[in-house]
């Protein structure tokens, strides 16, 4: 029989391990790059509270043989502050012998009675775990969205599996190949963005703004984060760090007339597809905010960007150029708390990528070190 414990710091060398042999398919031991992440990730958060933090799963013989990661997401429905947890990594050692070892640190979750469960990268098996345990997947935020900047090399780069892109040279021969027909649709498009975006300027999002700011720009929403300047300081600091996708660019979005309007958070990912974390904007200005990040991304040269559909703005999105798709992961969303669980339900909540655990993921490089 398994038994289920908190995760603390001592076990950071056993989670690196069974991170080696379930997701790199390893038996060696974790880098230590591998090691700090967690650290930092886990126990360096200023919101770290160990009753929404991590879980591990011992055998008989005390070994880790099951995580789940939790992080700390403090929300506000119609101004209650609720207690909730971004749920994460989940994995279990395929060599261990308890068949429902899984669903136990599932239902050990669900009994420390977290006011707001959300996970926005849950894969077919974690999903029908959690199904068991009456945590419903939802469809609509299970959708991404992307639009394309430059078509025909979007097209190249978004059909591409990342682990089987081809040679250097072959994809080099085939931009410059593309690059002629993508710059006169860039040359079509960039007038009809510069005119949407006429009379907004940017300037680098703080801290300090985004805190004072959100809960004006999301007053038509019951279920909102609630941010403070030290977690976000944290989480930018952790988002910049995440290199995979290049450099982090937040900017903060003006009217010279009306003041701020709203901002977008996103990964340029110049020559390649970008990744949007965050955009947000007044109730009637999301159209406006989304198309200055679409004309900000062209000229970080992004070949198009990609996000999580928020259901509130598809109109705003489709208005964009942005097509609707099913992601390859699943967002589970649950509340016990009434209000809370109509607000899921009725898409009255955000939840953004930063809300989720997507930013958190590992690449094969940070797990191999």
């Amino acid at each position: 029989m398994s038994r289920i414990d908190e995760f603390r710091p001592d076990d950071v060398t056993e989670v690196g391990d069974l991170f080696m042999r379930v997701f790199a398919k390893q038996d060696g031991p974790a880098s230590p790059q591998l090691g700090d992440y967690l650290v930092r990730l886990h126990f360096e958060n200023p919101s770290y509270d160990p009753d929404r933090g991590c879980l591990v799963q011992r055998d008989a013989a005390n070994r880790v043989v099951g995580f789940l990661a939790g992080y700390p997401l403090s929300m506000r429905c119609k101004g209650r502050p609720l207690r909730g947890v971004a749920v994460g990594t989940y994995m279990v050692d395929p060599r261990t012998q308890d068949p429902f070892g899984a669903l136990r640190l599932v239902r050990a979750f669900l009994g420390r009675r977290p006011d707001v469960i959300f996970s926005d990268t849950a894969n077919d098996v974690a999903r029908r775990i959690w199904a068991a345990a009456r945590v419903a997947t939802d469809r609509l935020l299970s959708m991404g969205w992307a639009r394309p900047l430059l078509p025909l090399r979007f097209s190249l780069r978004f059909w591409e599996k990342p682990r089987r892109r081809g040679p250097a040279l072959l994809r080099g021969a085939l931009d410059r190949l593309l690059s002629l027909p993508d710059a006169g649709i860039n040359a079509i498009e960039r007038g009809a963005l510069e005119d949407a975006a006429r009379g907004l300027a940017i300037r680098e999002l703080s801290a300090e703004t985004m805190a004072e700011a959100a809960p004006r720009v999301w007053s038509n929403r019951s279920l909102v984060p609630d941010y403070d300047r030290s977690h976000l300081e944290w989480m930018f600091a952790a988002l910049a760090a995440k290199t995979r996708y290049g450099p982090l660019r937040k900017m903060a979005v003006h009217d010279g007339e009306d003041g701020l309007v709203g901002w977008y958070i996103y990964y340029p990912n110049r020559g390649d597809i970008g990744q949007v974390v965050q955009v947000a904007a007044r109730p009637n200005d999301y159209g406006r905010v989304l198309r200055h990040l679409l004309l900000d991304a062209r000229s970080r040269g992004s070949v198009g960007l990609v996000g999580r559909v928020d259901p509130r703005h598809t109109e705003d999105l489709s208005g964009c150029g942005c097509i609707m798709f099913q992601r390859q992961t699943w967002t589970l969303a649950h509340s016990p708390d009434a209000a809370a669980s109509r607000a899921l339900l009725g898409h009255d909540a955000m939840l953004s990528r930063m809300e989720g655990d997507w930013w958190t993921r590992l690449s094969a490089n940070e797990i191999l070190g």
